[in-house]
């Protein structure tokens, strides 16, 4: 078996191209096997981001870049734009979602991998299904990546806030779709319990029986585990994503920091996550494998 290498690929660098940092990044692969990327450009302050996306094409078992960085979204006048956020999907399908001052959320969508993309549609509407259950102010969608199941079903993961103070007090919820991005239907929502405070940034992966995993960042200080979360398992005439009840995994830290989640080909999951809150901002990883539905840590 010829032996795995890890590549590094410089993206972008903090204060070149006009702007002084460069965060939020995001990245699936293309059913054409294509890496696709997106990210904020932020000017000084933060307050002004433009949002950005690329295409890597592998060749001779490295990224190589297809074409220039793609200006997705800019800002006009005081719009904040931030939480880019991508699902690549079968047959060239791929989704760029964005949101704008917690308020609004906007899809663009591609049909040959990221070549092209259509133009913008609003789906801000779709928040109006949570308030039933979570008196909604200010939400996002999470920074990173969505999924598509293998039944074709796209997990868009968000967090609603009651605005009480800034983003607090949250809770974590998604909307899915059955329709290639049709339609979309709300989940339940999952708030604080079970020592897990405010859950907001997550990441959610699929199961081998169809089920999600959700891995969320939340904000009690002091309690720095992971929490997750799972859906159950879908019944006939069910639209929605059902979740259960959140739980914290002793062995993986989280220091008030989102991660990412994935399933491999092979059925381990990935997790990506920042150790302690000092190297929060380059990410030290962790390979997880599934044991009896439960994430454990294997190696550093």
């Amino acid at each position: 078996m010829a032996e795995k290498t890890c590549v590094k690929v410089l993206v972008e660098e903090n204060g070149e191209h006009g702007f002084d940092s460069y965060r939020v990044p995001g990245i699936v692969t293309a059913s054409n096997g294509d890496l696709l990327l997106t990210y904020e450009g932020r000017e000084v302050g933060g307050n002004s981001r433009t949002l950005f996306f690329r295409r890597y094409q592998i060749k001779d078992g490295k990224p190589q870049p297809a074409g220039e960085r793609i200006t997705m979204v800019s800002p006009k006048g005081e719009e904040l734009l931030h939480n880019p956020l991508l699902i690549a999907a079968p047959e060239g399908r791929v989704y760029f979602f964005w949101c704008q001052d917690y308020q609004r959320l906007f899809l663009r969508e591609s049909r040959d991998n990221g070549e092209t993309f259509g133009e913008e549609r609003e789906l801000t509407s779709m928040i109006d299904g949570f308030r039933k259950e979570w008196p909604v102010t200010l939400w996002a969608i999470a920074p990173g990546h969505g999924i598509c199941k293998k039944d074709g079903t796209l997990i868009l993961p968000l967090w609603l806030s009651r605005g009480e103070n800034a983003h607090l007090p949250a809770c974590f919820a998604c909307l899915s779709s059955d329709d290639w991005g049709g339609t979309w239907h709300c989940s339940n929502t999952v708030p604080a319990e079970n020592g897990i405070g405010d859950p907001t940034e997550s990441s959610v992966a699929e199961r081998s029986d169809g089920t999600l995993l959700a891995t969320m960042r939340h904000e009690i200080p002091g309690v720095r585990r992971r929490a997750f979360c799972e859906s159950r398992k879908t019944e006939k005439g069910q639209d929605a994503v059902r979740w259960g009840a959140p739980w914290l995994n002793e062995k993986l830290p989280d220091p008030i920091c989102g991660g990412a989640l994935l399933t491999l080909p092979d059925g381990q999951r990935l997790l990506s996550t920042a150790l302690t809150e000092m190297n929060r901002h380059w990410s030290a990883r962790k390979t997880a494998k599934r044991s009896g539905g439960v994430l454990t840590p294997v190696r550093n």
